[in-house]
Order: C-alpha cells, then sequence, then structure tokens
C-alpha cells in the first residue's frame, strides 16, 4: 500500500504532512519582508521589527507550507511625557522626540502560507491574539 492523501492515518500520511525547518524558514523570511514592506501593515500595527517565536509550521495539505509565529510590531510616534501629575500634563522641555516616544509595542500571530514552488499565497496578522482585527495582507 502506498502512502498518499487516499492511503488512510499511517507513518504515510504523516510524511505527507510534515516539512523541514528550513522550508519553514523560507516562508518566514518571505513573509517578514512583505510585512515590512506593506504600507497597510504599518499603518495599523506598526514596522515588525522582530519574529518572538514560531508556533508551529507544516505541510497540512500536501502542497507548500504554513507557518505561524508571534510578531513584535512598533510604532513610532510623538507620544507625552508626563511633567506634574494626572492634573498638570504637559510636554517636558527638551523631552525626546522619535520612536522611543511611540506608542510601544504590540505583539501579533501571523500566518503564512507558500506554494510548492515557495511563492508566498496568503498572509494574515491577528492583533491581540487573534480577538481583534486580523489583517489580511496582499500577496
Amino acid at each position: 500500500a502506498g502512502a498518499g492523501a487516499g492511503a488512510g492515518a499511517g507513518a504515510g500520511a504523516l510524511e505527507a504532512a510534515s516539512c523541514s525547518q528550513d522550508e519553514a524558514d523560507v516562508v518566514i523570511k518571505a513573509a517578514t519582508a512583505k510585512l515590512k514592506g506593506d504600507g497597510s501593515v504599518k499603518k495599523e500595527v506598526g514596522q515588525l521589527t522582530q519574529v518572538t517565536s514560531v508556533i508551529g509550521y507544516g505541510n497540512p495539505s500536501g502542497e507548500g507550507v504554513q507557518v505561524r509565529f508571534n510578531a513584535k510590531f512598533e510604532k513610532s510616534g510623538n507620544g507625552m511625557v508626563l511633567n506634574g501629575g494626572i492634573f498638570g500634563a504637559k510636554e517636558k522641555k527638551g523631552a525626546k522626540k522619535g520612536p522611543e516616544r511611540g506608542r510601544g509595542a504590540i505583539f501579533a500571530q501571523v500566518k503564512a502560507r507558500a506554494n510548492a514552488k515557495g511563492k508566498l499565497v496568503e498572509c494574515s496578522v491577528a492583533k491581540d491574539g487573534g480577538w481583534g482585527k486580523t489583517i489580511n495582507v496582499r500577496c
């Protein structure tokens, strides 16, 4: 009996659904490059600065590779530095301006899928652990 999609749940079925870490790394690199260059992602969640952890990867359909990973996004801005407590809020003289004064960082879950040729065909960013807005990225 051969191993394939119709072969049943045996060792062959597991082989068809597996992929290597190197294959997953290719998809992660493609997804991070896409996310770093996408203006709508930057506007919604900020600039991708770091992949913090890989949740999982595999080949469930037998074609291509799917990956889920957590990523850190930072957004710059011109936040206020408080001087004087709740009622005396005002910007401090000589306060630094730049990315360190932004809203900080958020961590979001990224889902990416590449076809058998390694081309990114699906990518999305789930804010707030999937309970908030999901941003679908055009691939």
